[in-house]
């Protein structure tokens, strides 16, 4: 899962229970290639899942999935466009 706050995105780290997948490790290096955002690795809650603009899910499938409302939250999608737009020039999809 990744959050995004205005030009900062944050994730889990894997101690807290992410899986070690190689579509978040793709996405995570796209994110730094780009430079659009900053990337952070740190835990989060069910309040930062309220506070955030946007949020997507990775996995091999899909790579980047948009989550668009979380209880009575709806997300931003056009952050998440950004970020699927700089994964695609990056790895050339």
């Amino acid at each position: 899962i990744f959050l995004i706050f205005g030009n900062r995105i944050i994730t889990p780290p894997i101690t807290d229970g992410c899986i070690k997948g190689i579509a978040r490790k793709k996405v995570m290096e796209s994110i730094e290639k780009a430079g659009e955002f900053i990337l952070e690795e740190k835990s989060v809650s069910p309040f930062d899942l309220q506070k955030a603009d946007s949020v997507f899910l990775t996995n091999s499938i899909i790579d980047i999935q948009t989550v668009t409302n979380y209880r009575k939250k709806e997300y931003n999608s056009y952050l998440v466009d950004m970020v699927k737009s700089s994964f695609n020039q990056v790895y050339n999809i």
